[in-house]
């Protein structure tokens, strides 16, 4: 049960990216298995059977899914959902009246914000990249910086350019950076920004969304595959120089 609760508290964790979901499931049976892939390593798998119930006519049980399938599937759920009786958990979660969100071309005001808002997350200071980022947004017609505000303060920011031909691909928009002060997370504030940067691309034609992720930022990667990305036909190759 503790790695059951373990899988709870992430659900939690990934319900905040939707608005004004209400997710209800039983569950039926629990466990943890493992599973050897190809190349010999051997990972948790968990076994989660649940039934859930996002509106009162859809109902599912589903067996055996890896976490981050079960947690794709629940956080496609949308609409009004009841508290059944006996249910083992309901998750609730809906914005607060007045709690309004705005989105806009980044200015110099902002930059400090944002340094500082990147150190707290990263836990280095580049102030200097950041005036960067700032000044090409100023000067580069392929590329937006958008900030959002909540609060009278900065809650996050992303930054998308349109590229074309690199690794003979035809011209898509790259998703650079998508990032949430600590103390707005889980308040919609990434997905909103995702929306906007993926509305400034469609503005310019732009049909294709790409982004590159570390492989261990499971937390970031489920977010982008919850916006509906997917792995693409590229595969980054790297090596040490020295």
């Amino acid at each position: 049960m503790d790695r059951l609760n373990q899988v709870i508290d992430k659900l939690k964790i990934f319900l905040g990216l939707m608005e004004g979901c209400c997710i209800v499931f039983h569950t039926v049976e629990a466990g943890i298995s493992t599973l050897t892939s190809q190349n010999g390593a051997v990972k948790p798998y968990f076994v989660f059977n649940y039934q859930i119930v996002a509106c009162p006519e859809f109902s599912r049980l589903c067996y055996g899914l890896e976490i981050s399938t079960a947690v794709a599937m629940l956080l496609r759920l949308r609409g009004n959902s009841l508290r059944l009786k006996g249910a083992d958990l309901v998750l609730v979660n809906s914005r607060a009246d007045g709690d309004e969100l705005t989105i806009r071309a980044v200015s110099l005001e902002d930059v400090p914000a944002i340094v500082a808002i990147d150190a707290e997350v990263t836990g280095s200071t580049k102030a200097d990249f950041w005036y960067g980022c700032y000044a090409r947004q100023n000067t580069d017609a392929k590329c937006t910086f958008l900030v959002a505000h909540r609060d009278g303060e900065v809650a996050g920011y992303t930054i998308g350019a349109i590229q074309a031909w690199e690794f003979g691909s035809p011209p898509c928009g790259w998703v650079e950076v998508i990032s949430v002060a600590p103390q707005h997370r889980n308040t919609h504030v990434a997905t909103q920004l995702f929306e906007a940067v993926v509305r400034y691309f469609r503005d310019n034609g732009i049909s294709t969304v790409r982004t590159m992720l570390h492989i261990d930022d499971h937390q970031l990667i489920s977010f982008f595959r919850m916006q509906g990305m997917a792995a693409g036909p590229f595969i980054e190759l790297e090596m040490q120089a020295d």
